[in-house]
C-alpha cells in the first residue's frame, strides 16, 4: 500500500489500478500470515499448555452496532457468554487461586449483569 501512495500521482489510471490490486494482495498475504500465527498460537495453548479455550464470535453483534438492537446483540452473544465462562473459571481452583494470588477475595468480585466487572 505505501508504494500506491507513494506513486499514485505520477501514475495513470490504469497503472494506478493495478498498483491497487497489488497492494490489496499484499494486505490480504500479509492478514492470512497474521491470521495464521495467530491460530497457531491458540492452538499451542491448546495442545501444548493444556488450556481450555473458548471462542466467542462477535461478527453479528458488530453487524448491528447500532442503537439498541445492537447494544442487546452484544449482550447477548458477547457479554453474558463472557461472563458465564468467566465465573465457571473463577468458582473453579484455578480463578480463585489467581484471585487470592492477587489479593481479591471471590466474595468482593463482582460478575453480574452490565456494569459489573471483575478487578
Amino acid at each position: 500500500m505505501d508504494l500506491y501512495f507513494r506513486w499514485e500521482v505520477r501514475v495513470d489510471e490504469a497503472g494506478r489500478g493495478a498498483m491497487l490490486a497489488i497492494a490489496f494482495d499484499e494486505i490480504k498475504d500479509n492478514t492470512y500470515r497474521l491470521t495464521w500465527v495467530q491460530r497457531e498460537k491458540i492452538r499451542r495453548f491448546e495442545e501444548v499448555d493444556g488450556w481450555r479455550l473458548h471462542r466467542v464470535d462477535a461478527t453479528p453483534a458488530m453487524m448491528w452496532r447500532n442503537g439498541a438492537a445492537g447494544e442487546r446483540v452484544w449482550e447477548e452473544i458477547v457479554v453474558v457468554p463472557c461472563i458465564e465462562t468467566t465465573r465457571r473459571f473463577i468458582e473453579g481452583s484455578g480463578g480463585t487461586r489467581i484471585l487470592k494470588s492477587h489479593g481479591h477475595n471471590l466474595s468482593t468480585v463482582n460478575l453480574g449483569g452490565s456494569g459489573g466487572s471483575a478487578p
